[in-house]
């Protein structure tokens, strides 16, 4: 007899099986979910980095205008739309400036999209832009690339703007202030692993991504000065980074407060401290923009008195500039390479640089007026000396990043790239004569005409008229060459003095414009060219000259 009871049943039952491919079930759709949502994942960030470089790039076309009209043309045609790889970008921008009044402004850019969730994006990028002095642009950033082939790029790894406001447990906040000082400049810092954010008022102005966390943003700080030869508002007289770099500026004035500038005992002069910030491996320009009206005598002096002059690439001898030029170059089997902030090139079979976050102080400016005859100072050497010592060791045009670098301290820095070639103001036109009434012989002489700048140099045609005893020489068209070098200025304001010969008076032209401002007569041989914009080339035909017995037009 079979014992049933001791018999195996092999297999499974079909609630078995339904309960199995149940289980695989859910779990091949939170397989699916989790992959889409990688997917969604990667796109949103493939968006938003594309979103980023639209808007960058937006902003570069407005910070490399190099005149003004070249601007206002860029201004009145700013992208509103862009079709991207990864989705349909709108633009919007804010605080951009009226094209008949500005110099400096700082510009938002929002660009938004749809992702794939039908949800709707967007990042915010802000800058400043100068537009009347092109020195601080990315362009001007840039080395002159016929000195070699330049790998890297100088804005570094710091971007402006950012994402959300690092906050948490885990993030690192400091509050800033002056290197050298106690003097806080009304930002903070946070980090968060190798992410790093400049703060201001509670808005991220400056994201980088360092490759040694734990470091934060360089800093470059230092003094502008001024005497009381110059008439100059400290409220508008701004430090500016070229590419990704935000300058702050304080005085002895409440934080937040408007600012107002100490006095140094034992010069005399004015001064209020600047500090910026730049990101890893930055290199580039950081220099004074004044937004007001200047003379074209007003300079900006940079080095050391003391210093003896060499032509090592940073040579500290004095010198007339607005800018100071931060970068350093090795030389590599693809040519000369530059060399940023903070980093120390790879040696032996390392391939990665380490970077280490540099404060580099003391890195001064004076702002002056040059004088004629005997009175002080005639240049930058007297200005710098008439600062009772406080320019001693002052940093000059030229900085090195890097102290094993190219030229650094050595006499071979002529044969590395300079800066662009220095800018300067050409204005040009003809002269009208007017002869006395016909059948006289008489005609009227320009002598000579100038500007009443150091900086200015005129070069006169002359022409012939009359024959014999009646025969003169009379400057028929000109042309003047201003020289911006150390200028910091938004407009300029100068007299053009002419000399007129015997029996000759100069004509009125009432109020014209030119280059945004206006020329005027005055007395009886002066012409006042009131807040001009600083631009390439200005055709003025509107001077006139004509025989005491003539009649002006």
């Amino acid at each position: 007899m079979q014992d049933r009871s001791r018999a195996r049943v092999f297999g499974i039952s079909l609630i078995e099986a339904l309960i199995a491919i149940a289980v695989v079930s859910f779990g091949l759709l939170a397989i699916a979910r989790l992959h889409g949502d990688l997917l969604s994942s990667a796109g949103d960030s493939k968006a938003r980095a594309e979103a980023m470089q639209i808007a960058e790039t937006e902003i570069e076309k407005l910070r490399n205008a190099s005149t003004l009209s070249d601007l206002n043309r860029r201004l009145d045609n700013v992208r509103t739309e862009a079709e991207g790889r990864n989705a349909s970008y709108t633009l919007e921008w804010t605080s951009l400036p009226d094209t008949s009044e500005f110099g400096f402004f700082e510009p938002e850019v929002r660009v938004t999209w749809t992702d794939r969730r039908g949800d709707e994006q967007s990042v915010l990028i802000s800058t400043a832009v100068a537009w009347s002095n092109p020195r601080f642009s990315v362009a001007a950033a840039r080395a002159d690339s016929e000195g070699g082939n330049f790998l890297n790029t100088p804005t570094g790894r710091a971007r402006m703007g950012g994402g959300e406001l690092l906050e948490g447990t885990d993030v690192t906040t400091a509050t800033n202030v002056i290197e050298g000082t106690s003097i806080e400049d009304g930002t903070e810092t946070r980090q968060r692993d190798g992410e790093v954010q400049l703060v201001r008022d509670g808005e991220v102005v400056m994201t980088m991504d360092t490759t040694n966390p734990g470091e934060l943003f360089s800093t470059i700080s230092g003094r502008v000065y001024y005497g009381d030869t110059i008439s100059l508002n400290p409220v508008v007289t701004r430090v500016l980074s070229s590419d990704a770099g935000f300058c702050t500026r304080r005085g002895q004035e409440p934080l937040g407060g408007t600012l107002e500038p100490f006095v140094d005992s034992a010069s005399g002069y004015s001064y209020f401290y600047y500090q910026c910030y730049v990101g890893e491996a930055w290199y580039g320009n950081v220099g004074i923009v004044r937004q007001e009206n200047a003379n074209p005598n007003d300079r900006s002096c940079v080095g050391d008195h003391l210093a003896e002059q060499t032509s090592a690439w940073d040579s500290r001898e004095p010198r007339t500039s607005s800018n100071r030029f931060y970068r350093s170059f090795i030389e590599t089997a693809g040519g000369i390479r530059a060399i940023g902030i903070g980093i120390t090139p790879a040696e032996g079979e390392s391939q990665n640089p380490t970077y280490v976050a540099q404060n580099l102080t003391g890195h001064d400016f004076m702002l002056t007026q040059f004088r004629s005859g005997n009175n002080r100072p005639k240049d930058c050497f007297e200005a710098l000396e008439d600062g009772q010592g406080a320019f001693e060791g002052n940093a000059g045009r030229h900085v090195c990043l890097y102290e094993g670098g190219m030229g650094c301290g050595t006499d071979d820095g002529d044969s590395l790239p300079q800066p662009g070639d220095q800018e300067t103001t050409l204005v040009a036109g003809n002269v009208e004569q007017i002869n006395a009434p016909t059948g006289s012989n008489r005609y009227p002489v320009l002598e000579d005409l100038t500007f009443d700048s150091v900086y200015a140099s005129c070069g006169p045609n002359r022409e012939s008229f009359g024959q014999g005893r009646n025969e003169v020489e009379s400057i028929t068209s000109f042309e003047c060459v201003i020289d911006w070098e150390g200028w910091t200025g938004e407009t300029w304001s100068s007299d053009m003095i002419l000399t007129l010969g015997p029996d000759t008076k100069l004509c009125d032209m009432g109020t014209a414009e030119l280059g945004g401002g206006t020329v005027t007569k005055s007395g009886d041989n002066v012409l006042i060219f009131d807040q001009i914009s600083q631009t390439e080339a200005l055709e003025f035909n509107l001077i006139t000259v004509a025989h005491e017995d003539a009649d002006c037009p």
